[in-house]
């Protein structure tokens, strides 16, 4: 038999070159990445080993942070 894997739910925070990924709550991955361009705001999901299923994806544009 082969056993059932736990759904994973992402969250994925893209600002400038900073990468955060929370995994189920329990994991944070944080990256600095250098996109080729400036306007580079694409993310990709992909599975190694595999299959996967993206069942929801939302995504929200942020505003400059204002500090006064």
């Amino acid at each position: 038999s082969h056993a059932v894997a736990r759904p994973l739910t992402l969250r994925v925070f893209l600002d400038g070159p900073l990468l955060e990924v929370f995994a189920n709550d329990e994991l944070c991955l944080t990256q600095q990445v250098f996109p080729l361009r400036p306007e580079s705001v694409e993310l990709r999901a992909f599975a190694h080993g595999g299959g996967a299923r993206i069942l929801e994806a939302d995504a929200w544009e942020m505003s400059a942070a204002k500090f006064e």
